[in-house]
């Protein structure tokens, strides 16, 4: 037999092998989606009995902190969610817990104004796929719910059969931010306070908090320009889903929909951001306006009299707060919605 003839039939054994693994790994993965019990779902309905609120959007949710709010709450949100996203895992939560009856929507800025079309793929799978499972129910009822069944098993999928994340960036060469100004001191825990990701505790330096505005802000209006439609219609579009939110709060149990405008440094929300961050408001403002169970608390000046670029405590960086900073906005969000130290004075 020719060493050419040998060659041939070892990489044809070879290619067998890869192919029979990479189906059994794919059978393994479809088996745990169908089988593992959703780690998010799994750690709230340990608490769910006592749960008064459910929180959604997108990493602005680190500046939640529910002791403070009176309330015992977990979050569902995710880095980067948009409302279409937390419309989707509402779906989903209230089919298991239907005594939900407060969900607080934190958000930054532009958040009316994103259109969800220039999201990739694959970014949304990242955030359905910690959705919990869609009921029967829920699927014949709003069938975009399936949107999350995928996103479960896709990712669940490409998990098995992918190498381990740091390995795949070694081998790519990325490598990661190293300049002082960027950090992440969060500790990973499955239920910190209610919040899955942990909280952020080191404070940004003062400079970086000066350095980082041109960079944070270009790479939000990025995000905001890449539009498919008009901007009328991404905002006619995103208005009809946190209407929709509502709605389905108020037909189920009754319950609220809380939008909140988390705190922001003076100098993020003077930026190139402001019209996003104004025309938000206003939205936000004829919602709870005109839709009786929507609430709207704007705390995106909170700490705009404060010396936070003398000695910083409360800012992880220009649109995220550390723990520090949450529990000082949830006490005062907690009055506003009449929760916490003040609960049973009314809204202000």
């Amino acid at each position: 037999m020719s060493i050419s003839n040998s060659s041939k039939i070892v990489g044809i054994l070879l290619s067998a092998l890869v192919f029979a693994y990479c189906v059994d790994e794919t059978v393994s993965a479809l088996i745990d989606v169908a089988e593992a019990p959703d780690t998010r779902l799994e750690e709230y309905a340990k608490i769910s009995n006592e749960i008064d609120v459910v929180a959604l959007g997108s990493s602005h949710g680190t500046g939640l902190f529910f002791p403070l709010l009176g309330l015992h709450g977990y979050s569902f949100n995710g880095n980067g969610m948009n409302l279409y996203e937390s419309n989707l895992k509402l779906k989903a939560l209230v089919a298991h817990e239907p005594q939900i009856r407060r969900v607080l929507l934190p958000f930054g800025e532009g958040e009316f104004s994103f259109d969800r079309n220039t999201k990739s793929e694959s970014a949304e799978r990242e955030q359905l796929a910690y959705a919990p499972w869609p009921t029967a129910d829920t699927l014949r009822e709003f069938p975009e719910t399936w949107r999350i069944v995928y996103a479960k098993t896709i990712n669940a999928v490409t998990a098995r059969l992918h190498a381990n994340a740091r390995v795949r960036s070694y081998l790519s060469g990325a490598t990661a931010d190293l300049s002082p100004c960027a950090s992440d001191d969060r500790i990973e825990s499955p239920d910190e306070y209610g919040f899955r990701h942990g909280y952020f505790r080191i404070p940004a330096e003062e400079r970086c908090l000066r350095e980082t505005v041109e960079r944070t802000t270009l790479s939000r209006r990025l995000q905001l320009e890449a539009r498919t439609m008009p901007l009328a219609d991404v905002r006619r579009d995103n208005i009809g889903i946190v209407a929709e939110m509502a709605d389905l709060l108020a037909k189920r149990n009754g319950g609220q929909l809380v939008l909140v405008r988390m705190p922001v440094t003076r100098e993020y929300h003077q930026s190139a951001v402001k019209p996003y961050y104004d025309a938000d408001a206003e939205i936000a403002e004829r919602l709870a306006g005109r839709v009786p169970n929507i609430i709207y608390v704007d705390l995106r000046g909170l700490f705009w009299d404060t010396a936070y670029l003398n000695n910083n405590q409360v800012f992880f960086d220009n649109d995220h707060l550390t723990l520090a900073g949450a529990q000082i906005a949830s006490g005062v969000l907690a009055a506003k919605i009449g929760r916490g130290a003040t609960a049973g004075q009314s809204r202000p």
